[in-house]
């Protein structure tokens, strides 16, 4: 009987040393010591929580609708970009918010640039007590003799990056994130159709060099940073029909590229580990690694310490819902709520 109960403890301790990291992330572990905040809408009204507590945001007119593009958390302070349509379907009025004060960035960065333009700030990062921003100004969007140019601020101050001439109209369809990593600023372009050359510009800057990725990239969507390396998140410049998505990184070459089960975003790094998600799919070093439940789909995803943070919209009831580890945490039940992302500190 004793040669028995070690053979059974034997297995046992085995079958534990034998999981690994794509089956631990599902499985509940401590995250007492993690703050996790989310950017939404209450009763069509934007907010933000932190640790299921809800926060108001300073609204210029609380009778206009609002909608949240990013958040970033830095230094305990909660920052987070949003705007709302005006008349003209050009142009959206842009406010910043931190910890709930709200920022007009139409006066607070430049205003003689801003009235002066059609405008349109594409992202924002954060790096210490510095708050960095991409924005393209146009003079007349959508027209064939717009000159579309790009700027970077660092805090009030502007920089002009490039001015892409005599544009093709998109409509303020292009893109640029921006990203500070060390001492550099990186900066992405994506769908801008110069009327000289016959295919958008896609590639990025780092700081004022320019780096061409047309040849691999027909759409640039998101950068991340792994192993002080820069990879870089989108539509391959492919010939085949079916669609595809691909992270490439910068310094090798190196290519991950999914042709089923397509990612569209939420591009994330953790302990040496990239990852990628749809609405219902998360993808761990281009692997499948689990899926939301059946009725939900994923708005946001955030892996921090191999636990995952995942804010969700239930299907036909569109209630948002956070799952940590895959098991429901915290939900809202007021109509007209809606969780839009996700930030996950320590």
């Amino acid at each position: 009987m004793k040669k028995l109960s070690l053979l059974l403890a034997s297995i046992s301790l085995l079958l534990t040393n034998c999981h690994n990291d794509d089956e631990m992330i599902n499985n509940p572990v401590n995250t007492t010591h993690t703050n996790v905040y989310i950017a939404g809408k209450e009763n069509n009204t934007i907010c933000y929580w932190k640790n299921n507590v809800k926060y108001n945001l300073q609204l210029p007119d609380p009778t206009k609708e609002y909608e949240i593009k990013k958040m970033i958390i830095e230094n305990n302070n909660v920052y987070i970009l949003g705007y709302s349509p005006t008349n003209d379907p050009l142009q959206k009025n842009f406010y910043f918010w931190k910890n709930g004060a709200l920022i007009d960035l139409q006066t607070y960065l430049n205003p003689s640039l801003f009235n002066a333009n059609y405008h349109s700030v594409k992202d924002f990062d954060v790096q210490g007590d510095d708050i960095y921003f991409s924005v393209f100004f146009a003079q007349f969007p959508g027209q064939h003799n717009t000159q579309y140019k790009l700027y970077t601020f660092k805090n009030q101050v502007a920089s002009f990056v490039k001015n892409f001439g005599i544009a093709y109209p998109t409509d303020f369809h292009e893109d640029s994130k921006i990203r500070r990593f060390g001492n550099d600023t990186y900066t992405t372009i994506s769908n801008v159709l110069e009327s000289s050359l016959s295919e958008s510009i896609e590639g990025f800057f780092k700081n004022n060099t320019f780096y061409d990725l047309k040849y691999d990239f027909q759409k640039v969507q998101e950068m991340n940073f792994l192993n002080n390396q820069l990879y870089i998140f989108g539509t391959p410049k492919s010939l085949l029909t079916t669609p595809q998505s691909m992270y490439m990184n910068t310094i090798t070459g190196n290519k991950t590229t999914f042709t089923s089960n397509i990612p569209t975003g939420n591009f994330e790094s953790d302990n040496g580990n990239l990852y990628v998600s749809n609405n219902k799919n998360v993808f761990k070093n281009g692997t499948y690694l689990f899926s939301a439940p059946n009725n939900q789909e994923i708005r946001d995803v955030k892996i921090l310490n191999n636990n995952s943070y995942l804010i969700t919209k239930e299907t036909g009831t569109n209630k948002p819902v956070l799952l940590i580890n895959s098991i429901p945490n915290f939900e809202v039940n007021i109509p007209n709520s809606s969780f839009e992302q996700v930030v996950v500190t320590n």
